[in-house]
């Protein structure tokens, strides 16, 4: 694969390694039998400067036409101060596809996102998102169960990645209405023709109504 292949050679690049606290709450509301609207915040904090990085909120219409597919179109507004102390707005158009197979107690879901970002002080430019995730068989009645992610990001206008991750989570628990999530990613980040890498602790909770 051309994104792991580009990730092995990011790692023996020089880094700076840091850690990174992410926390994002998310309420879906069920519209009809196939349409479900979310609406999420999320923030990133680097407990090294005490500083919050990223602030976003977004709101996504989710179409499940099959079992095996969705899809739908979000917007996101971000506050984000990833290299100085100024604040960055970004405003981003998403649409995405998703298209899952279960074998046995294992999923395995493959998904895809196109994004139009618009920076109040940066160029703007369209993005490829493409993202792998395993689930493992749940190991209690509630949902408890693994699962391993990877995500790359290319920006289009210059055909190069400058972002990817890697996942390692666990569903504490997972129901119908509610889930809460923890992780563990490994992320490399492309700024200044330099790969930085950042180990990210992360909690997800989910609200469905």
């Amino acid at each position: 694969m051309l994104t792991l292949l580009l990730l092995l050679v990011a790692v023996q690049a020089t880094a700076q390694r840091r850690l990174e606290l992410w926390n994002k709450n998310q309420l879906n509301v069920g519209l009809s039998s196939r349409l479900t609207l979310k609406v999420s915040e999320k923030i990133h904090y680097i407990p090294e400067n005490g500083k919050l990085e990223v602030l976003f909120g977004e709101v996504f219409i989710n179409d499940r036409p099959l079992e095996w597919m969705e899809y739908g179109v979000g917007f996101r507004v971000t506050k984000l101060q990833p290299i100085t102390d100024t604040w960055t707005t970004e405003n981003r158009l998403m649409l995405f596809a998703d298209f899952s197979k279960t074998i046995e107690a294992f999923k395995l879901t493959f998904g895809n996102r196109f994004e139009y970002r618009n920076f109040s002080d940066l160029p703007d430019h369209f993005r490829y998102k493409q993202t792998f995730t395993f689930q493992f068989p749940a190991l209690t009645k509630w949902g408890m169960r693994f699962y391993v992610s990877e995500e790359s990001f290319m920006r289009l206008d210059t055909g190069n990645m400058h972002l990817a991750r890697f996942f390692g989570g666990l569903h504490l628990y997972k129901r119908e209405h509610f889930q809460l999530s923890l992780y563990y990613a490994l992320q490399k980040a492309k700024l200044r023709n330099d790969w930085y890498s950042s180990d990210i602790a992360g909690l997800n909770l989910q609200l469905a109504i």
